[in-house]
């Protein structure tokens, strides 16, 4: 059974009094504060339904804390931030050490797309991803595991897992989409396995730029050489787009993805782009642990 399978087979046994439980040793009880955060303990929950056992729990559950055990790490600690309702923060700690960090939303979201469809201008409430960071700080990176932009450390090798978890998190607070801004091009190639960009034009890019560019190159390669410039499009200097990719939850946007305009926009996209790599000008640039 792949992981997928296995998250969704297990967030079904998993029920919302356990996701929600509130140590009460976390609750204030000066007599001031005491009744009103007890009324009002939501607002201790992370996206005003996780609590930080009930997502230590589902961790555990899924599996998680047992992948990162067999890298040798343990003693695992939850945080969340709950102070801004529209932006919270998740992060998970060993021995002290930052492993993850995930900053989401919940937002309204109204579809404007280039090109004409019966949805846009739909209102829709999704899920935002605005940061995501997974660090093992006693790796390097090796060949194997090159440093990418925006890198401070190696990743842990678990994005798939979270993204998976991220998916059923959407789905259980009944929102329409989950939504994400690659900074990065290896970013966007690595979520479009679950993410479609909302511009066909751009979907069909990203799909263009790994036919031409990931046979002969790394992905750190050329994510580097994107970043600074070291690409062209169709001949002229290429610079990199930062635009919005969803997973539909919703039908409506599910169709939107499935429609027959989109594919053929992006159909075209990816055959009109081609894409070349200034490998000379990138080792110019001496990015360390690039050229092992």
């Amino acid at each position: 059974m792949n992981f997928q399978k296995k998250a969704l087979a297990i967030s079904k046994k998993l029920y919302s009094y356990q996701l929600k439980k509130i140590d009460t040793n976390e609750l204030f009880f000066t007599d001031d504060v005491f009744f009103s955060e007890f009324h009002n303990s939501s607002s201790m929950l992370f996206l005003g339904y996780y609590s930080k056992d009930g997502i230590k729990l589902a961790l555990e559950k899924y599996g998680i804390f047992d992948i990162l055990r067999k890298k040798g790490l343990d003693n695992f600690e939850i945080f969340i931030d709950t102070k801004d309702t529209s932006r919270q923060r998740l992060s998970l700690y060993s021995d002290d050490n930052l492993l993850g960090e995930v900053v989401l939303g919940t937002k309204n979201f109204i579809l404007n797309s280039n090109f004409k469809t019966k949805y846009n201008g739909q209102k829709f409430d999704i899920l935002a991803i605005e940061w995501m960071c997974l660090q093992n700080t006693h790796k390097k990176f090796t060949k194997e595991r090159q440093c990418l932009p925006g890198q401070t450390y190696v990743g842990l090798g678990i994005g798939k897992f979270i993204m998976e978890l991220i998916i059923i998190m959407c789905k259980r607070l009944k929102l329409s989409a989950l939504l994400n801004i690659p900074e990065y091009f290896h970013n966007a190639y690595m979520y479009s396995i679950y993410f479609k960009y909302l511009e066909p034009e751009y979907e069909g890019k990203v799909k263009a730029i790994a036919r031409d560019l990931l046979k002969k190159y790394t992905l750190a390669e050329v994510s580097w050489a994107i970043d600074l410039n070291c690409v062209y499009e169709n001949n002229k200097p290429f610079e990199w787009f930062i635009s919005k990719q969803i997973i539909p939850i919703n039908p409506k946007l599910k169709n939107y993805c499935n429609s027959y305009k989109y594919k053929k926009l992006a159909k075209i996209s990816y055959l009109n782009n081609h894409y070349t790599l200034d490998i000379n000008s990138l080792k110019e640039k001496n990015i360390p642990n690039l050229f092992l």
